[in-house]
């Protein structure tokens, strides 16, 4: 008998119920209700509500200057402000970036303050 033979008859001879699996699926039993009480039932499915994010907040482009920006300088009115984190402790002077430094600045005079390492 030739393999292929000899395999066509192990295929047809196997009964197919041998290679499926069998699932169980327990169900809880349905609570016990006093009479005249309504019952609830859970939705099928639950959708969490999608979290809110605030919005980013990314600052505008840092304004450059030929020279460097020392303590004492003005800056000019194209420069925007942010409020300075609370971890410095200084909620009367703002940030701003400027060449890619952070700088303390004093908002009502736009005087630099400190710059910031």
């Amino acid at each position: 008998m030739s393999k292929a033979a000899f395999l066509a008859t192990f295929i047809a001879a196997t009964p197919a119920t041998a290679y499926a699996q069998q699932w169980v699926v327990e169900t809880p039993a349905p609570p016990v209700v006093a009479p005249g009480a309504v019952v609830v039932a859970p939705p099928a499915y639950y959708v969490p509500p999608r979290p809110v994010y605030p919005a980013p907040v990314y600052p505008a482009p840092a304004p450059w200057t030929a020279e460097r920006v020392v303590v004492g300088d003005v800056l000019p009115p194209g420069v925007a402000f942010y409020p300075a984190p609370p971890e410095y402790g200084v909620t009367e002077y703002r940030y701003a970036i400027v060449n890619d430094e952070p700088v303390l600045v004093e908002p009502r005079t736009r005087r630099v303050i400190e710059i910031l390492d």
